[in-house]
């Protein structure tokens, strides 16, 4: 069912300007039942749409709050909460985790999803296996945890 959670810098990248054309080529390889998205990656977007309402530029706080309604209409049944299992892997991830990506971390972690991002350091050590869209098409990252071991 499920092989993809998507993280905020790869779902927002269609709204660019100039999106990155590796990162569209994925989105475009993948079909919409194989990708979810993490309910934190809403927040951080609607979060985007505040600072910029707070800032005065109101013509593209909506525009993009607009496009955000249309994600979460196509992702209706594909977004996922924090529930008790993302609770338990989040509290046994090494260190200590305290921003929204260890949540998203552990979300994919409890659902056995990969992370697809453009920002793999950010999950370095949680023991996701990552993806990232935007260095080529083809290529996927191997385990986060791989890497450490490795240096």
């Amino acid at each position: 069912m499920w092989t993809y959670l998507i993280d905020t810098n790869v779902v927002s990248e269609a709204t660019k300007p100039r999106p990155d054309a590796n990162a569209l080529a994925w989105m475009e390889s993948v079909t919409p039942e194989q990708c979810c998205l993490s309910i934190l990656t809403i927040a951080e977007l609607r979060r985007g749409i505040a600072v910029l309402e707070a800032k005065g530029a109101t013509a593209k706080a909506r525009r993009i709050s607009i496009w955000l309604e249309r994600v979460q209409e196509e992702y209706a049944n594909r977004i996922l909460t924090i529930t008790a299992s993302v609770a338990y892997e989040w509290a046994y991830l090494p260190g200590k985790p305290t921003t929204l990506d260890s949540l998203i971390a552990a979300t994919a972690l409890a659902h056995g999803l990969t992370m697809v991002t453009r920002n793999i350091s950010d999950f370095t050590g949680t023991g996701v296996t990552c993806l990232n869209p935007f260095a080529d098409a083809s290529s996927t990252a191997p385990d986060v945890t791989a890497l450490d071991e490795k240096g």
